[in-house]
């Protein structure tokens, strides 16, 4: 399970990829959204991909 600094409180925020791909993923877009990452990876690992 990746994990990444808080945005408000600065404490661990654990997260799981899937939730790039959820519709209501990352609480329906109200919580901390870590998208960016998964898109960071999969071009890195060679993917052409798109972000919506």
């Amino acid at each position: 399970m990746p994990v990444s600094d808080c945005d408000n409180c600065g404490a661990t925020y654990h997260w799981k990829w899937e939730e790039a791909f959820e519709k209501f993923g990352f609480g329906d877009g109200d919580g901390q959204v870590e998208t960016w990452q998964v898109e960071a990876l999969l071009t890195e690992a060679g993917f052409e991909i798109e972000v919506n």
